[in-house]
């Protein structure tokens, strides 16, 4: 039975770890080594993973020295001493069913060496109990199906459905941390250039939504304009290779940015846009939005949401 190495990155997460961490306690496969790192917590988060890893000897805790203010260089610190044959993640307020691992484990080892990483379907927990599958990921049948869409973010990134060959980890290498929010995009992009990714077409993880996520707020929406600016600059080659990815991607950055009132970047990536595709529909109504100011901007996005 290979051994799994499971990443937990954690910060001020005391409200939730302890349901998150008993889901991997209650994997039915048993063959694997948690390894939570902690970016500097100022709640009880240490104390819930020292008391844990002091029950099981398969839980190791480690102490960030300093705060990194995002995931991507605990999870790094995770991957370097990971021993495993596989590696997962786990977000520290995300669940995973008991099945989660034996369903992953099983289809990379039935599946063939070019498949280096497996995805699976997502229960979504809403705030008020209500519980939501979503089927995140289609079926790709190649490495550049996959990469486009990965490209595009046509759909849910999260990491707490990953699960690779420690190979697949030995060709991406580690989490690119200058990423606040957007390491897990970039990482399935990274992934995508050098193998396939199969799916459990299973819900087998919670996802909660809830108002401490990382990824809501006006300073997440901040970062992930940085983010996504940083993964056009970074993956400049690959968007030229796929001229709709890069439009698409440029139209979110303009809307992001109308979003937080900077309309001149935003004019300005929406230009870039509509010369791409003159005919498109999208990029007048974004440049109107952009004269009209960011509290009618965002009164749509509310009215689109409810709709």
């Amino acid at each position: 039975m290979p051994l799994v190495s499971i990443i937990i990155p954690t910060y001020n997460s005391a409200r939730f770890l302890s349901r998150t961490i008993e889901s991997v306690l209650a994997q039915t496969y048993r063959n694997f080594e948690l390894i939570i790192v902690d970016d500097v917590s100022t709640d009880d988060t240490v104390s819930i993973i020292r008391s844990f890893a002091e029950k099981d000897s398969r839980i190791r805790s480690i102490v960030s020295d300093t705060n990194s203010g995002g995931p991507a260089r605990p999870t790094n610190k995770g991957l370097v001493v990971a021993k495993g044959d596989f590696v997962a993640f786990l977000d520290h307020d995300d669940e995973w069913l008991p099945e989660k691992l034996q369903e992953q484990v099983s289809f990379l080892q039935s599946a063939s060496k070019d498949v280096g990483a497996v995805v699976c379907d997502v229960d979504l927990l809403t705030p008020d109990g209500a519980r939501r599958p979503m089927h995140v990921f289609p079926d790709y049948p190649t490495k550049e199906s996959f990469l486009t869409a990965v490209l595009c973010a046509k759909f849910f990134f999260m990491f707490s459905d990953l699960c690779m060959r420690r190979e697949t980890l030995d060709a991406v290498g580690l989490l690119d941390e200058r990423y606040v929010l957007g390491a897990d995009h970039d990482y399935y992009v990274r992934i995508a250039q050098v193998c396939l990714i199969g799916v459990v077409h299973k819900p087998l993880i919670r996802y909660a939504v809830h108002p401490q996520n990382l990824s809501r707020g006006s300073l997440s929406l901040t970062n992930a304009i940085a983010d996504l600016e940083l993964s056009l600059d970074t993956h400049a080659e690959l968007f030229a290779r796929y001229p709709r990815c890069y439009r698409r991607r440029v139209v979110q950055l303009g809307s992001a940015l109308i979003a937080v009132g900077n309309m001149k970047q935003a004019r300005s990536a929406l230009r870039t846009a509509f010369f791409l595709n003159p005919l498109a529909l999208d990029v007048p109504f974004y440049l109107l939005l952009s004269f009209l100011g960011k509290r009618i901007h965002r009164a749509l996005k509310t009215i689109k949401n409810t709709v």
